[in-house]
Formats: C-alpha cells, structure tokens, sequence
C-alpha cells in the first residue's frame, strides 16, 4: 500500500498518515489508530477506510467500514477439555486417546480475532477451530493432529479484543497437555458434573452432547423447551464416574420431530444440576 493515499475515518474526523494517531507497517500490513483521547468503557466508535492505493495504482473500490463498542475488560481464558475439566489460567491435562476437543472461552471482554499455536504449528479458524459469539473451539481431529503417547504438548491460544487496534491488545492463554493411553483419568475428574457444549449447534438432525460425571451415581438429563415444558428423557440410570456423550435427535419422548427453536439440555446427578442451551434449526 501506498501509504501516502491512505485517509481513515473516524468518528466523523479524517487522518492521514502524517497525523501522529495513525501508523502504518509495511511489513504486517498492519493500519493502526491510537485516539489521542483514551476512550471510555462501552463508547461507540465508528471508523472507516475510506482512500487507499497499491504501489501498482489500484485504489479501494468503496470505503470499508464498522462500529465497535469499546470493552477495556480484556479477555480472560477459560478453557474445557472434554476428557477433563475447566479451569483458568496455565493448565495441563492427561489425555487417553488422540481425540482431542478443546473449548475456549472467555470470562470478560469480547474476541475478534484468534488463532492457536499447537506443538510449533499455527491454525486459524478454518483450520480446525471455529468460533461463535461465546466460544472457541479447536477439533485435532478437523486440524490433522494426531497425538503420540508419552508426549507433552503445549498449546497457546491468542485473542483478540473487539476494537483493540494495536498488536498490544493480543492476549494469550497456554495450556500444557500430556498424551498418554495409561489410565490415568479417574485423578482427573472434576469435583462437579459437567456439562459441556453440544456439538454441532445449531443443529438439525442430530446433535451430540458431552458431559463428564465426577463419580458413579444416578443421572437423569433431559430435553426442555423455553417455557420449561418437558420434551424428552436422554438418561435416566446409573453410570460411572468419568466422559460420556449422548446423542439427541431433535425429538420428543414419542418420536415426534419438534420444530425449529432454543431448548435447553438439563443433567441432574444427586443434589448436583446443570443446564444450556440447545438450537435446533430444522
């Protein structure tokens, strides 16, 4: 890029790159504005690129533009492994097999950006991690990651902050995993049920739910519509502590298909609840 073409907007204000609120870096492509007045938590901030043009003489066919709510909360990790269980901060986990589902999430802030660095190798979403509103998913599996017995993995995840416009605004969280086909897992069982989010979601004809028991004892989980009213019954027995998935197919206790809608998935085990949501699509 030209950088001497570039004009932004922002707020209904213009810069170019002589203003010293904005930067350009030739080698990461990388545009960015540092407002000379700190903005406030939750502020709407509108901004736009509205010239630019290539060393060849191409310029910007039309303006590129977007609002942004400004979050100064950052973004603090929390991730779930569907053998073990969630924590926060640098982790590791022993893990019984190559199949490797982890879930990230976030308990303040909001992402925008992110990418995964697994064993030296990095992946962006497509590669095996996908992204919505609340979560973070990386499948091994989906990213042709097959794990070796008696091997420490590290793996670093790295986010983005909804309207952070610099590199210093990336935040990472690490996570140390050992592979290992020893059973070692009842050490590693969470202290409560968990409930882990089904997948995929939304979903049409079948989805699959995880969850993990922390001991043996009776479990009942069921299907509820957004009104509370009972749908189906998925378990209803005893079961061994440790990871268990269910599958539900979109219908009620008769077999019937219910129709498109949120529903929410209920586990109950002793005086132990939890519950989430559920979209079906149909």
């Amino acid at each position: 890029i030209d950088e001497s073409t570039i004009l932004v907007g922002v707020d209904g204000d213009d810069y170019t790159i002589a203003d010293t609120e904005l930067e350009y870096d030739a080698s990461t492509n990388l545009l960015s504005y540092t407002p000379s007045t700190p903005w406030l938590d939750g502020q709407l901030v509108s901004a736009s690129l509205d010239e630019a043009q290539d060393i060849y003489g191409y310029t910007l066919a039309m303006p590129v533009s977007g609002l942004w709510n400004v979050d100064l909360d950052g973004i603090v990790w929390m991730e779930t492994i569907e053998e073990a269980h969630s924590s926060t901060g640098g982790s590791s986990y022993d893990m019984l097999d190559s199949f490797l589902t982890i879930h990230f999430k976030w308990g303040d802030g909001e992402v925008d950006s992110v990418m995964l660095i697994f064993d030296g190798d990095t992946f962006y979403v497509g590669m095996g991690l996908t992204m919505d509103d609340t979560m973070i998913t990386f499948d091994a599996a989906d990213a042709g990651i097959i794990l070796d017995s008696g091997v420490t993995y590290e793996m670093e995840i790295i986010g983005k902050s909804v309207c952070a416009f610099s590199l210093g605004d990336w935040v990472s969280h690490s996570v140390s995993l050992y592979s290992t086909n020893i059973d070692e897992y009842n050490s590693k069982l969470p202290e409560r049920v968990q409930l882990l989010p089904n997948r995929p979601d939304p979903f049409n004809a079948a989805t699959t739910i995880p969850f993990v028991l922390p001991k043996n004892g009776d479990v009942r989980m069921e299907i509820v519509d957004i009104l509370g009213r009972h749908v189906a019954t998925l378990i209803d027995k005893s079961m061994d502590a440790g990871s268990h998935e269910i599958v539900w197919h979109g219908r009620d206790d008769r077999g019937r298909e219910m129709p498109s809608g949120v529903y929410n998935c209920r586990i109950i085990v002793g005086d132990d609840a939890k519950s989430q949501r559920i979209t079906l699509v149909r």
